[in-house]
């Protein structure tokens, strides 16, 4: 008290001034520090959070190549007449039964299932000599018979009964017309068949 009584009153008031502005910035710095700690508070103490970029979708499969290869073939007919070649299909051998009378390529139940054409296709309605079925309709990347090789044939996967419409047993299966009408031409000459290209 003393000491404020010696100093005149223009003195004290600058003396008062001076303190509260020293108050008044202490206030000032504890409010700007304010986020900055919290901001700190957040932060993982193992350091800065990486920024995981969503994986990019994978590239689709390439389509399986098929090459074709057109050369004449001649099959012998059966002892009942019938031409049953040994068919390559998707890189399986099948038996199958030359039928001009069936429009698309007819697989059979049992034979989808051992070349793998194990996922359903598109349901299409059959018409037979017997009465209607419903099949699958699918597309065989590769066919072989002998040295004629067609890619992409229309095809049909019968059902277990199916076969039955078609006079065949349960593993036969019928090659048919969107085989042989890419072709040149196909002809019957003394029991055997001739496949042009």
């Amino acid at each position: 008290m003393e000491t404020l009584r010696s100093i005149g009153p223009l003195a004290l008031m600058t003396v008062v001034s001076a303190l509260a502005v020293a108050q008044f910035a202490k206030v000032g710095a504890a409010i700007d520090s304010g986020p900055q700690r919290a901001a700190v508070a957040r932060a993982p103490a193992s350091g800065p959070v990486a920024v995981v970029k969503p994986a990019a979708p994978p590239a689709p499969e390439p389509p399986v190549s098929c090459t074709m290869a057109y050369a004449k073939v001649e099959l012998n007919a059966d002892p009942d007449g019938h031409f049953r070649p040994i068919v390559e299909v998707n890189g399986t051998r099948l038996t199958m039964l030359v039928d001009t009378g069936a429009t698309l390529v007819s697989i059979s139940a049992e034979h989808a299932k051992a070349i793998g054409l194990t996922d359903k296709g598109t349901p299409v309605t059959l018409k037979t000599a017997a009465g209607m079925i419903t099949a699958s309709k699918r597309t065989l990347r590769r066919m072989t018979v002998d040295r004629l090789t067609l890619c992409y044939v229309d095809a049909v996967v019968l059902p277990p009964s199916g076969m039955a419409f078609f006079g065949g047993g349960s593993g036969s299966s019928l090659l048919g017309l969107s085989f042989l009408r890419r072709i040149a031409g196909y002809a019957v000459h003394s029991n055997r068949l001739v496949l042009s290209p």
